[in-house]
């Protein structure tokens, strides 16, 4: 009877000694796994400040940037050199909407933007 109380009371031990450890063992990874999603959203973050999805109107001889996701007014200008070169260097943009032949002569000015 005694050596029944014996296994039974060493399994427990055994037990909680494992149980611990995974406890251990996944609060590390999991603190692990949260800081790199953190900083994943971070650079994602960063990203979408520079590269901005943008709809583009032209009304009479001037042309209007929007951002396609808020339709915040970014510039405009009267020609696609003007517009490139007051928005060069601060972002990228990704055309996502508009008339398909001003379009096609924004991409043709902005080459770094991407095609869609």
């Amino acid at each position: 009877m005694m050596e029944f109380f014996n296994l039974i009371l060493e399994g427990f031990f055994w037990f909680l000694v494992l149980w611990l450890a995974f406890q251990i063992f996944g609060g590390m990874f999991n603190r692990h796994i949260e800081t790199r999603i953190e900083k994943l959203n971070a650079e994602i973050e960063e990203i979408q400040k520079i590269y901005k999805r943008v709809k583009i109107e032209q009304h009479y001889d001037t042309f209007y940037l929007f951002d396609a996701d808020t339709d915040t007014f970014i510039g405009q200008g009267r020609t696609m050199q003007e517009i490139a070169d007051r928005v060069r260097g601060e972002m990228v943009l990704n055309v996502m909407e508009g008339d398909p032949d001003v379009v096609k002569r924004f991409r043709d000015t902005f080459p770094q933007t991407d095609p869609a």
